[in-house]
């Protein structure tokens, strides 16, 4: 049987990596969909 220790209380560092890609996504998401309009001379 697998262990879900580490489900149920994941490493503090992959959170926080987890939490930084997350937030920069969000943030860059919303550039990337919007350049291609804004772009056009």
């Amino acid at each position: 049987m697998v262990s879900t220790t580490r489900w149920e209380k994941p490493d503090p560092a992959f959170v926080r990596t987890v939490a930084e890609i997350d937030t920069r996504i969000r943030y860059l998401l919303p550039l990337l969909a919007r350049t291609p309009q804004e772009v056009k001379p």
